[in-house]
């Protein structure tokens, strides 16, 4: 079951941009193409692997798309991991982000409102969040370091 605490958000900043983060509410269609030609695209941000999340158990996925009319601009696809079989799960629960997130042309609005998004949902829910982002030198990864230390939960940024 995925997390929807917000359908749709306008943004006071840009009133173009909204905010989504129901699967539901996505073109499946279009959220695969901008994966698919993102430079950084990868099958850790996909629909498909959404789908695989929300049917795994102990996962939880966390999607949130930023849109500018029927554009897409960003999308991070998180999961939130949770150990099942022992009695202190709670303890164990921890969110991934693999790979993201995406954003188009390294749109750093685009990113803050992803964080900001995310920040919101994971609150209470997470011990930390691991951060397994593929590229070192990634235009966004300085404004990425500066924006994730204003978030409540230990962040844990990787470079694989």
């Amino acid at each position: 079951m995925a997390i929807n605490t917000t359908i749709h958000k306008s943004l006071t900043s840009s009133p173009k941009l909204k905010v989504i983060n129901d699967a539901s509410l996505v073109n499946h269609k279009f959220w695969s193409e901008f994966v698919r030609n993102h430079p950084q695209g990868n099958v850790f941000q996909t629909p498909q692997m959404y789908a695989v999340f929300e049917e795994t158990e102990g996962f939880v996925p966390i999607l949130i798309v930023v849109m500018d009319d029927e554009l897409i601009k960003g999308i991070q696809l998180a999961v939130i991991q949770q150990e099942t079989k022992r009695n202190l799960g709670i303890f164990s629960r921890r969110a991934v982000i693999r790979g993201g997130p995406l954003i188009d042309e390294n749109d750093k609005e685009v990113l803050k409102l992803i964080l900001d998004e995310y920040n919101d949902i994971i609150k209470d829910k997470v011990l930390y969040t691991q951060i397994r982002n593929w590229l070192i030198l990634h235009p966004i990864n300085q404004f990425f370091l500066n924006v994730i230390t204003s978030i409540w939960t230990i962040l844990i940024f990787c470079w694989i």
